[in-house]
């Protein structure tokens, strides 16, 4: 399982969770709504936006839902924007 598939899988998950759908996903990883969209298509991505969005999925995720099993979870983020929380 390459780290793409991996980051689909917990954006997957996170999607069932939380009912967003996959445009607004992609606006609040990326910044862009057809990035998420791209990457389930076979694009690529640069790590560190792969990174930032992994950890932002990690921050927000819906307690007490489960992480994906197979795929290592980025520690909490100390502070995590109130902002993005709410989303």
């Amino acid at each position: 399982m390459t780290a793409i598939d991996r980051f689909l899988l917990v954006a997957s998950a996170y999607r069932q969770l939380s009912g967003l759908k996959t445009t607004a996903l992609s606006w609040r990883l990326f910044g862009d709504s057809k990035k998420l969209g791209a990457l389930e298509s076979g694009a690529d991505i640069q790590v560190t936006r792969y990174e930032k969005a992994m950890q932002w999925l990690s921050d927000h995720w819906p307690d007490p839902q489960g992480w994906p099993e197979g795929v290592d979870r980025p520690a909490k983020s100390e502070v995590a924007t109130p902002e993005a929380s709410a989303a």
